[in-house]
């Protein structure tokens, strides 16, 4: 998923570049700063990208499933929302 991510970042940046940056707007501006619709977008990320069908295979194969679970959905959270800044 990272691979295809990158992938398509280069190639955006690809084209970006070659029309001078016409096309570049700033995706957080103070007028629009909300966290709650960047939280919001990053969970669809998560759910798109990760899945709740491994987060269920997961639950058979730690020890102890009610402690590593949440934690293993809030980190992904994180590393979602910090790759897609």
């Amino acid at each position: 998923t990272v691979f295809s991510l990158g992938l398509f970042s280069l190639s955006g940046s690809i084209y970006l570049f070659q029309q001078d940056g016409k096309y570049l707007n700033a995706f957080f501006t103070p007028d629009t700063l909300n966290p709650g619709d960047f939280l919001y977008a990053t969970a669809l990320m998560f759910v798109a990208y990760t899945g709740y069908g491994r987060i269920a295979t997961l639950g058979e194969e730690v020890k102890q499933p009610r402690r590593t679970i949440p934690k293993a959905i809030m980190l992904c959270l994180l590393f979602s929302a910090l790759l897609y800044v």
